[in-house]
């Protein structure tokens, strides 16, 4: 029997537009994405209220650090951390295109960028389902 190995990185598009998100091995899900041409990788994250880029993914989609203030608290399971806000002009998950979104440079260590409430907000529904996540577009 012959298995097929499945990216959970790699967002599946459907007709109905729909991104079908597979769980990782270790059970979150994960997106790719482009910001300024920049491949990121997020995580998708419930429980952020934002969309947080590690410094490594603000360097490495043209941000300009030393500009920021970091002056947003936020509250985490690791206790407080500061933010700088900044403006995403496009965003591109799948093949689907954002435009005008509101991020946060997180200014302590994190191991992904998150795509937090802020993002999901943006779409008509999101569902879990078994290992999946769906995330559906509005078609407004």
């Amino acid at each position: 029997m012959a298995f097929k190995e499945i990216n959970p990185s790699a967002a599946e598009i459907n007709k109905s537009d729909q991104i079908i998100l597979n769980a990782s091995q270790d059970g979150h899900f994960y997106v790719n994405s482009k910001i300024n041409g920049k491949a990121i990788r997020f995580m998708i994250d419930t429980g952020a209220s934002d969309i947080s880029i590690s410094l490594k993914d603000a360097k490495k989609i043209g941000v300009n650090i030393k500009n920021l203030e970091f002056n947003k608290r936020y509250q985490t399971a690791n206790g407080i951390a500061l933010g700088a806000s900044i403006s995403l002009k496009e965003m591109e998950v799948g093949e689907i295109k954002f435009f005008d979104l509101t991020a946060s440079v997180n200014g302590g260590d994190m191991n992904n960028s998150l795509l937090g409430m802020s993002f999901l907000k943006r779409l008509k529904k999101y569902e879990f389902y078994q290992d999946q996540l769906i995330l559906t577009i509005s078609q407004d």
